[in-house]
């Protein structure tokens, strides 16, 4: 076990002071059984501090308090999945209205707890006190990301399609610049057809600019490998 302590340790140390590391990060430099002995025993001599269950950081650069995001990040990324804000927050994030019944994944939890939505399992577990949440869901919310248009898009979308107004779509979607703009038409494959429709007829001209030049872009792509 000694090798396994020695490995655990060198990889702390190659992290950025305060940086998060999972229990599944170590599992390369041993047996699970050997790792977990080894990471129970760094934590009795008070070289690695427990975050929450399988996530650590070394006692002497860890910050005063963690987010909720960034330990659910680590939690998901060691299993190679990504997580996302829900829909809810997105909405209560960019001030769209949410007075009318949460979606079951994105239901209240308490005060203390966190919801995220993620492309694993869904599972729960204690964060101060109250819990995280990863709640599995479609993959195509994931895709989109947590860039501002990414949000945009899963805030919308949950508004729902009876609830959703030209106003909201409008108020929401006119202040993007050119970049932002390109980014939400590139990501209407990741739309339902309802959301796509209604953000495309509201700017209908501008989106049918950008869908052309996207289209033309990726001819002349074609055309250059081609050749």
């Amino acid at each position: 076990m000694s090798t396994c302590i020695s490995k655990i340790r060198k990889h702390v140390a190659s992290l950025s002071p305060g940086a998060l590391f999972s229990t599944q990060d170590c599992v390369q430099y041993g047996s699970r059984s050997a790792v977990d002995q080894a990471i129970g025993l760094l934590i009795k001599l008070n070289i690695i501090d427990r975050i929450v269950r399988g996530v650590f950081v070394e006692v002497d650069s860890r910050k005063y308090e963690y987010s909720a995001e960034e330990v659910a990040t680590v939690k998901t990324r060691a299993f190679g999945n990504a997580i996302v804000h829900p829909g809810l927050t997105c909405a209560r994030e960019l001030g769209v209205d949410d007075d009318f019944a949460a979606a079951p994944e994105n239901s209240r939890q308490g005060e203390d707890s966190h919801v995220f939505l993620t492309s694993g399992h869904s599972t729960r577990f204690r964060f101060g006190e109250g819990y995280i949440f990863l709640r599995k869901c479609n993959g195509r919310k994931i895709q989109l990301s947590d860039s501002h248009v990414g949000k945009t898009i899963r805030a919308l979308w949950y508004r729902q399609q009876s609830a959703l107004t030209v106003e909201t779509i409008y108020t929401q979607i006119s202040s993007f610049d050119r970049s932002d703009f390109i980014e939400l038409v590139s990501k209407a494959r990741l739309m339902p057809a309802w959301l796509r429709d209604k953000i495309s007829d509201v700017f209908c001209m501008r989106w049918q600019r950008v869908a052309l030049s996207q289209i033309v872009k990726q001819r002349e792509y074609c055309l250059i490998d081609s050749g």
